[in-house]
């Protein structure tokens, strides 16, 4: 009968001085290092873990910030083990394509004493039943079994952070669907009248540095789900600040229900998990209820006239 671990992890943690970041380079990963970095009070060292060379110059302007980056082996062990010791807590920030290597992360996080692990959700509320069935989450859903199991085993904590999709990415890099250079809108769901959750990247990564910011025995925060965001919105509000920011008229090029958009969908296509998960985010489950924005007082969350000011003057 193997154990992954010698020792639990060390309970004498009072506070996540040392935090590591898996995929710290990425679009979410180098937003949550810039926020860690802004309060080395609270993080004494900030470690971005990376399968890509630690020498690469994507990591040059954290590393000048007071990162430091250390370079492990996504699928071996011991490699990710010797990155993840002395770390309080580790967020992992890849993306679809390393989701399913978080369970070795996971063991690894456990057997180097790792106290939190916070696995790469950061989108919908998997506790919303129309998002935990959907095939195209069944990865994280995996994920979060794993690490419930060896939680409630006392061997490790998690959080699990809900932010809806992210707003200011997701319009420019095309993703929520706005194209601002053509001026169209692929779809719109029933009108675009549905209420959905989102967060700008800058507010999702003030969240998590707050989240760490209350330490390991924290009953907010400790093995719970957390659900904030920047702001609740509709597809139709977006357009029209879209319109109002740009001083011109986007065209929808669709408008039909979640289900017609369902049946048109071809599984396995390249946009097909997208396409899903916009009918998640814009057809009516995506509005989850941000119950915990009111425990992080703390972080100022940008207005969405903000983010779309900010996207709109390049």
């Amino acid at each position: 009968h193997h154990h992954i671990i010698g020792l639990p992890y060390t309970r004498m943690a009072t506070s996540f001085h040392h935090v590591g970041i898996i995929g710290g380079g990425g679009t979410l990963g180098s937003a949550v290092v810039h926020a860690l970095l802004e309060d080395r009070q609270s993080f004494h060292t900030v470690t971005i873990i990376t399968s890509s060379d630690a020498h690469s110059e994507k990591f040059e302007s954290l590393k000048e910030k007071g990162a430091g980056v250390v370079r492990a082996d996504y699928d071996d062990m011991d490699s990710l083990c010797s990155a993840m010791k002395g770390m309080d807590a580790v967020i992992c920030t890849v993306s679809h394509a390393g989701f399913g290597k978080q369970t070795l992360f996971i063991d690894a996080a456990i057997k180097a004493g790792v106290h939190r692990f916070v696995p790469s959700e950061f989108a919908g509320d998997l506790d919303v039943p129309e998002y935990r069935s959907a095939e195209v989450n069944a990865d994280k859903i995996e994920i979060e079994q794993h690490i419930m199991e060896h939680a409630n085993k006392g061997r490790i904590t998690y959080t699990f952070i809900s932010t809806g999709p992210w707003t200011d990415w997701g319009l420019t890099s095309g993703w929520l669907g706005f194209d601002l250079k053509n001026k169209t809108v692929e779809q719109f769901y029933e009108g675009g009248t549905h209420m959905f959750t989102t967060t700008s990247l800058r507010d999702v990564a003030a969240y998590t540095a707050a989240i760490m910011r209350r330490g390991p025995h924290n009953p907010s925060t400790e093995n719970k789900r957390v659900r904030v965001c920047s702001s609740q919105t509709s597809q139709k509000e977006i357009l029209h600040l879209l319109e109002k920011n740009m001083d011109c008229t986007f065209s929808v090029l669709r408008d039909s229900s979640v289900d017609e958009v369902r049946r048109s969908l071809v599984p396995g296509s390249s946009s097909w998990g997208r396409q899903y998960l916009h009918t998640l985010i814009f057809g009516g489950p995506g509005g989850f209820d941000p119950i915990n924005k009111n425990d992080f007082k703390e972080v100022q969350t940008e207005s969405l006239q903000d983010i779309i000011k900010r996207v709109t003057t390049h």
